[in-house]
C-alpha cells in the first residue's frame, strides 16, 4: 500500500528538530540546561519588552509635560495681566475711599 496523503504541520511543529547526537551527560542534566537556557531567553525577551514599554511611557509623559508647560506659558501672561488690572482697580477704589475720609 502506498501512502498518498500529505501531512502538514502547524508552525510550532515545523520548528521541531531531532537531536543529531544524544547528549553525553544524563538526560536530567541536559533537560535542566535546556530549561535554564529557555528561562534566560524568556527573561531577556521580557526585559526587552519592558524596556520598550518604559521608553514609550517616558515619551508619553514627556508629551504630557510639554503640553502642561505650553499651557502655562499661554495662561500665565493672561493671569498676570488680569491680576495687575484688578490690583489697579482695588488701589483706585481704596484711594477714593480714603480721600473721602473715614466712614461715619
Amino acid at each position: 500500500m502506498k501512502w498518498s496523503e500529505t501531512i502538514t504541520f502547524s508552525p510550532a511543529l515545523q520548528e521541531v528538530q531531532l537531536l543529531k547526537q544524544v547528549p553525553a551527560q544524563n538526560w536530567a542534566v541536559y533537560l535542566r540546561e535546556r530549561e535554564d537556557a529557555a528561562y534566560q531567553n524568556g527573561r531577556r525577551d521580557g526585559e526587552k519588552a519592558l524596556g520598550q514599554q518604559l521608553a514609550q511611557q517616558r515619551q508619553e509623559m514627556a508629551g504630557l509635560m510639554n503640553g502642561i508647560v505650553d499651557s502655562l506659558k499661554q495662561t500665565l501672561p493672561r493671569l498676570i495681566q488680569q491680576t495687575e488690572s484688578e490690583l489697579i482697580n482695588l488701589t483706585l477704589a481704596s484711594a477714593q475711599k480714603n480721600r473721602r475720609g473715614p466712614a461715619r
